[in-house]
């Protein structure tokens, strides 16, 4: 299924190691506690759907589309026992954005050893199935230089299915993206969850 959402992606934009950072944070580090409780409780649900299989593909958004470093695309799908599986997921995910707006995470090469995070929900795009939008920032300092990154988040229920589309994009000296580049950043975010929505379909 991903092979054939990754066909309607340019082709130039070759596959990548880099890990986007949702999910990834040990949530015994994370400040509020509040956040770190709700964040633990999100994994440990995640661990008792047992999902049956996880895809994921990984591309490299070229500096030529998002200058100066690019971004990275992240695409995943993963499916579950259960056949209410994509509505939970969908749901959970509203609710912690409501639940936990903004946390702060360690990070070794910031200034004072911590970034920021916070999230935006956004209207949810035109998908036939559930499905919640949110813009993600992450804040720090360098040597006193300000760094910024965003991105966007597009999760699908689709039956026992769970289609994740997500995008990161760094830019130094910089504490913010301009509009135009978060823009960008959700139209990609949408377009590859309709790809993967369309490839299921198919």
């Amino acid at each position: 299924m991903l092979a054939q959402a990754r066909r309607g992606l340019p082709s130039g934009w070759p596959p990548t190691r880099t890990v986007a950072w949702t999910g990834t944070d040990d949530p015994a580090t994370v400040r509020p506690k509040s956040c770190a409780d709700r964040f633990a409780a999100v994994r440990l649900a995640e661990d008792r759907r047992a999902a049956v299989t996880t895809r994921e593909v990984r591309l490299e958004v070229p500096a030529g589309v998002l200058p100066p470093l690019g971004a990275t695309l992240h695409l995943r799908l993963t499916s579950y026992p259960s056949a209410d599986a994509g509505k939970q997921v969908v749901a959970e995910a509203g609710d912690t954005v409501a639940a936990c707006p903004r946390w702060s995470v360690p990070s070794p090469l910031a200034d004072g050893g911590v970034a920021r995070r916070w999230v935006v929900a956004m209207p949810a795009p035109d998908l036939p199935y559930d499905n919640c939008r949110t813009r993600i920032t992450e804040s720090s300092s360098v040597a006193g230089l300000p760094v910024v990154a965003g991105g966007a988040l597009v999760v699908v229920g689709i039956g026992h299915n769970v289609a994740v589309a997500e995008i990161a994009y760094g830019r130094p000296f910089r504490d913010q993206l301009e509009p135009k580049e978060q823009g960008l950043l959700d139209d990609l975010a949408v377009v590859a969850a309709r790809l993967i929505v369309n490839a299921l379909d198919s």
